[in-house]
């Protein structure tokens, strides 16, 4: 489960919750801002499909209502694993223009591998080899 305030979230946040959500789509999201930019939330939900998204000022029972009801459903996932297909975001082919490929794919991809690489290796580390 991932609980992340995204106030004024970067490109690279949300690159980074797409591509955790590619290569580990039984993590849980629960996206945190005061902002109400429905363009992200959409991207955010379509995308990275976060499991819920609060608006901020919360409530600390609010949140661990969502809390309880993400792990609840990552148990589920456990006990069935045939759920998390629907989980499964696809990884969106570089659009086309002009015969180019779309810079800003090319740069989520780029910030992602880098991004899933330093958590491969802080995870090899912590594991202790």
């Amino acid at each position: 489960m991932l609980v992340a305030n995204i106030e004024g979230s970067h490109q690279n946040n949300r690159t980074l919750f797409k591509m955790l959500k590619r290569e580990h789509p039984q993590i849980l999201t629960i996206a945190m801002t005061a902002a109400s930019d429905s363009d992200l939330v959409i991207e955010l939900i379509n995308q990275a499909q976060i499991f819920r998204f609060l608006n901020k000022p919360l409530k600390l029972p609010t949140l661990q209502t969502h809390v309880v009801a993400a792990m609840t459903q990552f148990k589920k996932y456990q006990a069935q694993p045939k759920l998390l297909m629907r989980q499964r975001v696809m990884v969106a082919a570089p659009t086309e223009v002009k015969g180019a490929t779309d810079t800003k794919d090319a740069e989520e991809v780029s910030v992602g591998k880098l991004i899933l690489g330093t958590l491969a290796a802080l995870r090899k580390r912590l594991a202790g080899g």
